[in-house]
């Protein structure tokens, strides 16, 4: 959020402890975080992507930053997911591929377009698995793309849905684990399918909380914990 990157001690839940913190600058702000190892990777709204040593969580150090080359726009970065050294940043309409074996300087391999050309639709949220990206790419659903070769990547699949009454019609979130994926989709709730095949998320099931006036459940992050799932 406002204000960047806080780290808590949560030994005592009822009295979390902040143990530091990373300024992003003024105006600027994180919406998401991601961790692999002892590195956090912060994409920051108009900043960029910040990578940062959290070894040592009363003493974050910020190792590096990378930045999209665009002279034509803003670029405001979304999610982030991390695999084999790859860094996938949701900027936009588009899916950068980062190079971060070194996090000083990390480097851009690719940009991959999600959102169709005539569309102003922008990824919301991002999964990774196996050089597979999903993308949860707002009011075109959930996207599927093989970067297993950043250099020629292609959409597979593209899952929408039917539009239900006045929702926002957005697909917001989305999480793997194992051979399932789940989305949180306006309108359909939290979604699961099958991932048997990688290149064709098959639709399981879905789930409409109760407690959420309908049509418009508007779920939006989503966390996968073994058998438990937080929305």
């Amino acid at each position: 959020g406002y204000g960047g990157l806080k780290v808590y001690c949560v030994t005592n839940p009822a009295s979390p402890r902040l143990l530091d913190m990373v300024d992003v600058g003024p105006g600027q702000h994180a919406d998401s975080v991601w961790m692999d190892g002892p590195r956090v990777y912060l994409p920051v709204h108009e900043r960029g992507l910040m990578i940062i040593d959290a070894t040592d969580p009363t003493n974050l150090t910020v190792l590096g930053e990378y930045q999209a080359p665009s002279i034509y726009r803003t670029v405001f970065y979304g999610p982030v997911r991390v695999e084999s050294n790859r860094a996938y940043i949701a900027c936009n309409t588009d899916l950068d591929i980062v190079d971060v074996s070194d996090p000083h300087w990390p480097t851009r391999i690719r940009k991959f377009r999600i959102t169709s050309p005539d569309s102003f639709s922008h990824i919301h949220g991002l999964a990774v698995r196996g050089g597979w990206v999903y993308c949860a790419n707002y009011d075109e659903g959930l996207k599927t793309v093989d970067a297993r070769d950043p250099y020629d990547m292609v959409i597979t699949a593209t899952n929408e849905f039917e539009r239900i009454g006045v929702c926002d019609y957005a697909a917001r979130d989305v999480a793997v684990r194992g051979n399932t994926l789940y989305l949180t989709q306006d309108g359909h709730g939290l979604m699961s399918f099958d991932l048997t095949d990688p290149s064709a998320p098959a639709l399981v099931t879905n789930l409409i909380p109760s407690a959420v006036p309908f049509p418009y459940d508007a779920l939006e992050r989503l966390w996968v914990d073994g058998e438990r799932i937080a929305v």
